[in-house]
């Protein structure tokens, strides 16, 4: 299966767990064939009056063996969202901590990557979660198992109280 199937599959089941903690989300896309850039689900997340924006990928590598969740995030001196810096490394701490918690996967950390269209057309605090390696067989089936999705659910769902907390 691929990338693009995941990332909606899982996002709906998020949402989910999101609006049962009392939060309103909005989808960029519904279905999993919908031409849309990053650039294109940034602006669509700033028009949409978002609080946060988090885009959910799976990674891919040529090494198989590569493995981990890491979260991007914009440097200070990134010149288009220098200014979120501090909100998006708060952001993705709290999810990124938790995330690792609960799957006990590899940590990959908090990244910063002034190259990511989705980081950086955001106008609010943006985190892309890296969310495993699609290459690597056991993390694939593992992005699958809903026992594991509901793990990372749980995982980003308390990261981002965490952050409206102010933690």
């Amino acid at each position: 299966k691929r990338e693009h199937e995941w990332s909606l599959q899982f996002a709906k089941r998020l949402e989910k767990e999101l609006i049962a903690r009392g939060y309103e989300v909005v989808l960029t896309r519904g279905e999993a064939d919908v031409k849309i850039s990053n650039a294109e689900r940034a602006q669509f997340a700033n028009e949409s009056g978002a609080e946060l924006y988090l885009s959910l990928q799976a990674d891919a590598a040529s090494n198989k063996d590569a493995r981990g969740i890491y979260t991007q995030i914009p440097s200070k001196n990134n010149t288009f969202v220098g200014s979120l810096y501090d909100d998006c490394k708060r952001l993705a701490k709290a999810i990124q901590n938790n995330l690792i918690a609960e799957t006990g996967t590899k940590d990959s950390g908090v990244q910063e990557n002034d190259k990511v269209t989705a980081i950086n057309y955001s106008k609010v605090p943006v985190a892309v979660l890296q969310l495993g390696f699609m290459s690597n067989t056991e993390e694939d089936t593992n992005l699958w198992t809903e026992s594991y999705q509901d793990k990372m659910i749980k995982a980003i769902c308390d990261g981002i109280d965490a952050y409206f907390r102010g933690e």
